[in-house]
């Protein structure tokens, strides 16, 4: 995953209002997030943003990980 496309998914985030602590590491999304009902959200949110920006059908794998940490994959 090249930077200008980290900093466009960590700038998505930051605008969300309910991603925390974004940070990408080796082409996957660390996060915290409010509540469950964010995670199926950010999901679905992911997907559309990976649309807009480039126009591709991206697969959004995600995991909980420990207390309100979670994990997001681009396939």
């Amino acid at each position: 995953m090249n930077d200008k496309l980290s900093n466009a998914i960590k700038i998505f985030c930051d605008a969300t209002g309910f991603i925390h602590n974004a940070e990408i590491v080796h082409g996957s999304l660390f996060c915290k997030l409010n509540s469950m009902t964010d995670f199926s959200y950010t999901k679905n949110a992911l997907k559309g943003f990976f649309k807009f920006y480039n126009g591709d059908n991206v697969i959004v794998k995600g995991y909980k990980l420990d207390g309100d940490n979670y994990s997001f994959d681009f396939i």
